[in-house]
């Protein structure tokens, strides 16, 4: 395999409107590659839901604040945190703040991104 690219403009936009939040999602198992990836924008505001992965994710923060609660308690991270969190591990994450913030994440398992697109398409 030689690498890949998928600029942002290309990737898939799967908006939530309840919480509020758009997932960018740019490699799934389409890809032919061993990681999913993509990133994240929560206004202001808003949250993800409590939710787990059957795969590890790494979440770079790259604008904004972010608050990641856990079961063992509350993480703040601002720009260029970067957090991994095991795969079963229940989490959900905040944007107190008046601003918008983005992450990137990355999966250990690409068909952790199709499940993005998945649950997007079933909320239609």
């Amino acid at each position: 395999m030689t690498h890949k690219v998928n600029h942002f403009k290309d990737s898939t936009a799967v908006a939530f409107e309840e919480p509020k939040r758009t997932s960018f999602v740019q490699l799934t198992t389409k890809d032919g590659v061993p990681f999913g990836c993509g990133g994240c924008e929560i206004p202001p505001h808003c949250s993800n839901q409590n939710h787990v992965h059957d795969a590890d994710e790494i979440i770079h923060v790259t604008e904004g604040e972010l608050e990641f609660v856990f079961p063992s308690g509350t993480e703040v991270l601002g720009p260029r945190d970067v957090i991994y969190i095991p795969a079963g591990e229940w989490h959900q994450i905040f944007n107190r703040t008046d601003k918008p913030a983005y992450h990137t994440y990355v999966f250990s398992d690409p068909a952790c991104t199709d499940l993005i697109i998945a649950r997007y398409n079933q909320d239609k």
